[in-house]
Formats: structure tokens, C-alpha cells, sequence
């Protein structure tokens, strides 16, 4: 199945950031590209849309067929000089173009289921891909939260010794084992995130896969600004080449009931048996029969029900890129907007926090600080830390929702 655009680069981001701490990492990381894989290839729903549409490709062939001959036979077994057996052949005759228009419905409908299970697809990839990154986040935070713990284990261990020495008051042991307690709170709810979120992509893959302990790796954003969505870009999803799929059937359909109106042909051969008052000899005879569309009204009711279905499907389909445009456009606002405060964090508060825990641990060193400022200085730089990965997680998510909305052109979403 062909990859888009945003799904390769952070698949490639992901690649490039578990090679960087391979050395470190004896276990390989479950990679974006690796769940992707698998949920397309073992999803069961995915399969059960396959199937659907497998079958009813073969539907062509059963409703382009002619109608079996009817054979009737009459056999008497009564005595006397007028007894004798019949025996006749019918056999329907279908319009040509009637059989057509049905075989083109139905190549349609199979389209459009088709179609479907590419937007089921798309929907699957888009959800793993949010509970990927949001896992992937979560972990890396977690990483945070057991790096601040390290250090206030430092920092209580120091505390002690001084307070013992009478050099530091307890207040600094009960801050910082109060920032443990809350830490270690922090880190369960997490925990727990993370399990629930690696829980969901074990049923969006099929069931459980094996990935019990192989860490995520967090992809980068891409990079660039958000082009402005047109409604060109709309006609690339799923959902429209459903609907146009769609359109073609009640076409065939439109077609095939205004073909109603025309009488129903059928040929017949039949053979009688010679009868002694008929000299012993047997009779052959040919006929055809004619069915009237006598009743027109429900033929006429046929055609308009089509005619009404598609201006039903011609309205979904501007609900659609109407709906569409505009989810996009205020995609695109909060892309924006989660950029800029990710380069204001990176830029700006990341470099103040670091400058101020580095300020602060000197300031402790020559004796102008204690305990407590060094660990609040700490504590800031940790939520910032913080804040920092959940923006890429949002952003991510945004970016991959932008993508769903609006395919790249050129790269389907899916293949079979």
C-alpha cells in the first residue's frame, strides 16, 4: 500500500531518530512504518471491506446473463386415437443495452465499495498514526519525569546531609520529597496513558502483535508552511470517488429503468407428438410473445426515484467539500498557531529555562542560592520540557488530520 506523503517523512523521521540510539538501545524500536504495516495488512475490518468488494465484482457476470429457457412437456397417457405428447421450448430475450447498463451498475456498486474500504483505510492509518504519536509523546515524557526523579534523588540525599549537619533547614527535604510524591503521581497517570493508547494499536493491528517493550520513537513535524486548501484537493479523498462511483450506478440504473418502458420479447419452439387422426405425423411450431408495458406509472415512478436519488447524492457530495474546505482551513490555523508557539518555546522559554537552571545551580555552588530555588528551576525547565512534547504531539496530529482531509495529489491513499 502506497505510503503519502506526510506518513513517509515521519515514517523517515522515525527511522533516522531509532538509528541515532541504536548504540543505546539494544531493543528495536516499534517504528510508525511497522504499525502502519500491519494495521492495513491484518486489520479485520479492512478484510471483511475486501472481501465485500471481491464479491461483488463477481456480481457482473450473474446479472448479464440471459434468463435459463423454460422447457414445459405434456405427456398423455390416456387410451385412445387422440392421445400424444407435447413438448415446448421459451427462452426470454433480453435488449442488449438493458444488459449493459445492469453489468455497468454493478461494476459501480463495486467501486463504490472499493471506496469505501479506502476510507476505512485512510480512517485506520489517520487513528493509528494519532495513537502512535500520542504513545510515542507520552514515553518521551515519561523519559523527562524519570530524569527530573534522578536528580531530586541527588538533591534529597544533599539536603539530608546538611540538614543532619545543621547547615540546611527541612523544609528543602519535605519540598523536594513533595516534588517526588508528585512526580511519581505524574508518572503512573502516564503510565497508564501509555498502556491504553498501546492497547488501541494492538486492536487497530489485528489483535496483539508482539510489541510488548519495544519503545516509540517520536517523529519531527514536517516542515514548510501549510498550503491553502482548494476544492480540487477535495476530489482526491475516498468519500468523493464514492460518491462519483455512486453517481455512475443511479446513471446505469436511470438508464436501465427508462429502458422499461419498451415490451419484453421471448421466443418458443414446440413439438407435438403425431396423433393416428393426423396421419402419424409429428408437428413442429415457432412463436414469439411480446410482454406490454401496459402500466406505466410505476415505470415512470422507477425513473424519477433514481432521478431524486442522485440530486440526493449531487447534494452530499457539496456538503462534502464544503465540510471538508473548512475543517482544512481551521487545521491549517492551529498548524500555524502550534507552530509559532513551538518556535517561541524552542526559540525562547527552552533557552530562558536552561540559562536559568544553569544561573541558579552556580548560584547554589557559591552559596547565593539554596535547595528549593535550584529545584523550582528545575521544575520549570521539566514543564517546559513537557509542554514542548505535547505541542509536537498536537502538531503531529493536526498535521496527519490535515492529510486525511486532503490527500497529496498524486499519492493515493491507499491501495489493494
Amino acid at each position: 500500500m502506497a505510503l503519502n506523503r506526510f506518513q513517509g517523512l515521519l515514517i523517515a523521521a522515525s527511522v533516522l531518530a531509532a538509528g541515532s540510539g541504536a548504540s543505546a538501545q539494544p531493543v528495536r524500536p516499534l517504528l510508525l512504518s511497522d504499525v502502519l504495516a500491519r494495521v492495513r495488512e491484518a486489520n479485520p475490518a479492512l478484510e471483511a471491506l475486501r472481501l465485500e468488494a471481491a464479491a461483488a465484482r463477481t456480481r457482473r457476470d450473474q446479472v448479464s446473463a440471459w434468463q435459463d429457457p423454460m422447457v414445459s412437456a405434456t405427456v398423455n397417457t390416456g387410451a385412445g386415437r387422440m392421445q400424444r405428447s407435447e413438448v415446448m421450448v421459451e427462452q426470454a430475450l433480453p435488449w442488449p443495452d438493458v444488459l449493459r447498463a445492469r453489468a455497468d451498475a454493478t461494476d459501480a456498486a463495486s467501486r463504490s465499495i472499493e471506496t469505501r474500504a479506502d476510507a476505512a483505510t485512510a480512517d485506520l492509518v489517520l487513528e493509528a498514526t494519532g495513537a502512535y504519536v500520542e504513545a510515542a509523546g507520552v514515553e518521551l515524557m515519561m523519559g523527562h519525569l524519570d530524569h527530573f526523579q534522578a536528580e531530586l534523588a541527588a538533591f534529597e540525599q544533599a539536603a539530608a546531609v546538611q540538614y543532619e549537619t545543621g547547615l540546611g533547614p527541612q523544609q528543602a527535604i519535605l519540598r523536594i520529597q513533595l516534588e517526588k510524591n508528585g512526580l511519581a503521581r505524574r508518572r503512573l497517570e502516564l503510565s497508564a496513558r501509555v498502556e491504553t493508547l498501546r492497547e488501541t494499536l494492538a486492536r487497530l493491528a489485528g489483535g496483539e502483535p508482539g510489541w510488548t517493550g519495544r519503545p516509540l520513537v517520536l517523529p519531527e513535524p514536517l516542515p514548510g508552511p501549510t498550503p491553502a486548501p482548494e476544492a480540487a484537493d477535495v476530489r482526491r479523498r475516498p468519500e468523493w470517488d464514492g460518491f462519483e462511483a455512486s453517481l455512475e450506478r443511479l446513471d446505469a440504473e436511470t438508464a436501465e429503468a427508462r429502458k422499461a418502458f419498451r415490451p419484453d420479447l421471448s421466443v418458443h419452439a414446440s413439438w407435438m407428438e403425431g396423433s393416428v387422426m393426423r396421419g402419424g405425423r409429428d408437428a413442429f411450431g415457432f412463436g414469439f410473445g411480446l410482454r406490454l408495458p401496459v402500466w406505466r406509472a410505476p415505470r415512470r415512478a422507477a425513473v424519477e426515484e433514481k432521478e431524486v436519488e442522485r440530486r440526493r447524492l449531487e447534494a452530499l457530495m457539496e456538503d462534502l467539500e464544503i465540510r471538508t474546505l473548512s475543517e482544512a482551513r481551521s487545521a491549517r490555523i492551529r498548524i500555524g498557531s502550534l507552530l509559532k508557539t513551538m518556535e517561541l518555546v524552542d526559540d525562547v522559554l527552552l533557552p530562558q529555562g536552561e540559562a536559568t537552571q544553569q544561573a541558579t545551580a552556580a548560584a547554589y555552588t557559591n552559596g547565593r542560592a539554596d535547595y528549593l530555588d535550584l529545584v523550582e528551576a528545575e521544575r520549570i525547565l521539566l514543564d517546559l520540557r513537557l509542554e514542548r512534547v505535547e505541542l509536537q504531539v498536537r502538531l503531529l496530529t493536526e498535521q496527519a488530520n490535515l492529510v486525511r482531509l486532503l490527500p497529496p495529489d498524486g499519492e493515493p491513499t491507499t491501495d489493494h
